[in-house]
């Protein structure tokens, strides 16, 4: 248990570490949300938009959307972090430790 632990310590650290990343994903969607939401919003409005969207209005519809983009992000920065743990020799470290593989699966992807 502790080997988990450490490695999604390890995890987490370099997600706030990198500074940039955190507010680019921040950033990026209130720049979506704000400019092409509100905008969007404004111009599709009325009763054959209201159908379109089953109901809702525009910015409701794209919430998801941007949600998921954010999850789909760092999930795209994860799979890099272990090509870069490949290069620099850290993945190879990490197998050949005394914890279980699945363990180690575990604690990549959260």
């Amino acid at each position: 248990m502790e080997a988990m632990y450490i490695m999604m310590y390890r995890q987490l650290k370099r997600f706030v570490r990198a500074g940039s990343r955190v507010v680019g994903m921040v950033v990026n969607n209130v720049i979506w949300l704000v400019f092409f939401g509100l905008g969007w919003a404004y111009t599709l409005r009325g009763p054959a938009a209201s159908a379109l969207f089953g109901g809702l209005d525009y910015l409701t519809f794209l919430l998801p959307g941007a949600f998921a983009t954010s999850i789909f992000r760092a999930s795209f920065m994860s799979g890099i972090s272990v090509i870069w743990d490949k290069q620099f020799g850290f993945l190879k470290e990490v197998l050949v430790a005394p914890a279980p593989r699945s363990l180690t699966i575990l604690c990549r992807a959260v």
